[in-house]
């Protein structure tokens, strides 16, 4: 059954997340355009919007999750989703982990995009433009265990966020705070904030 769910995910989601990331390779595509003429404004300019998008792509691809998964779960269409003979728990953790796996992919696309970007950056902060080459110098540098544990770090936080994010959806989903609609949870996601 978790298989079908994904599946129904995958289906249901594909047009979000391939909007997303064709977005965000777009934007990156011509900010690194633009770094490469070294122009003065231009240059600063492409660069720019390279990073904010390089910053903000995992963040706003994961708010766009949420927020799906709360209109999909606990919005007009909700009712679909739990007439399914399946308990709710499982689908929660079921688009929970399909929430994961598109985190993944962002993380992995996010590596490629910087990659991309960092050939017109890297000599900037006179580096060469092989990000990788660039990278793997850094690495061995560092002892492989806070190489791994940094990595780590970096993947679980991503996954933590979405796991708050979709756990302040369902919460603030409920009778209490239910009438708020998406007032709801961004009470509770706040409220975890502040704790």
């Amino acid at each position: 059954m978790i298989t079908t769910l994904l599946k129904h995910e995958w289906m249901r989601t594909r047009g979000l997340v391939g909007a997303v990331a064709a977005a965000a390779t777009l934007a990156v595509a011509v900010g690194t355009g633009l770094a490469f003429t070294e122009l003065p404004v231009l240059s600063q300019l492409g660069s720019a919007l390279a990073l904010v998008v390089l910053v903000a792509l995992l963040p706003l691809a994961q708010i766009a999750l949420a927020f799906d998964f709360w209109r999909s779960s606990f919005r007009r269409t909700g009712y679909f989703t739990h007439s399914l003979p399946i308990r709710g728990g499982t689908i929660f953790w079921t688009k929970l982990l399909w929430g994961a796996i598109v985190t993944v992919g962002l993380l992995v696309l996010n590596v490629l995009l910087v990659a991309l970007f960092w050939a017109a950056f890297g000599p900037v902060l006179d580096l060469s433009r092989n990000f990788f080459a660039d990278i793997s110098t850094v690495f061995e540098l560092m002892p492989a265990s806070f190489t791994t544990a940094m990595i780590l770090m970096v993947v679980l936080s991503g996954f933590g966020w979405l796991a708050q994010l979709y756990f302040a959806a369902t919460l603030g989903s409920g009778r209490a705070l239910g009438r708020f609609g998406i007032g709801g949870p961004v009470i509770v996601y706040v409220a975890m904030y502040m704790i």
